[in-house]
């Protein structure tokens, strides 16, 4: 057996990872210039295709115009005075319903008896309810 003084003691060093913090802020910058290149190529690629025209000037048909008075409406001279400016009226139409003939009671009472003969063979019309 081996004496345990001979035993080689040295610790094992791992390689030490780097912190969380670092790791997430070196990818948002790889995140944020992948972005920037991508968005320049395509900018640039739309430009040489003449997509966008940068050398914009006015045309003929752009011409000056005049903008339209507005309407001041002054506040009134008193507290109990109508306002100036003329006010809309709110009509509201109510529709009345049409009125429903009344039924024939005896023609209905004979339409409902032969139903219940028809489904009830020899039995008799019950009689009718008053209301």
């Amino acid at each position: 057996m081996q004496d345990p003084t001979n035993i080689d003691t040295k610790p094992f060093n791992k390689p030490k990872k780097p912190p969380l913090n670092k790791l997430f802020v070196l990818t948002l910058l790889i995140g944020i210039l992948m972005g920037m290149v991508i968005t320049v190529a395509v900018g640039y690629g739309l430009y040489v295709f003449d997509y966008f025209d940068l050398t914009w000037e006015p045309g003929p048909e752009a011409t000056e115009v005049e903008a339209s008075p507005t309407l001041v409406v002054s506040p009134p001279v008193c507290p109990t005075c109508p306002p100036v400016s003329p006010e809309t009226k709110l009509l509201i139409v109510t529709a009345t319903p049409e009125p429903t003939d009344t039924p024939d009671a005896g023609a209905t009472a004979t339409a409902a008896c032969a139903d219940f003969s028809s489904q009830f063979p020899g039995t008799p019309c019950p009689s009718p309810v008053g209301p």
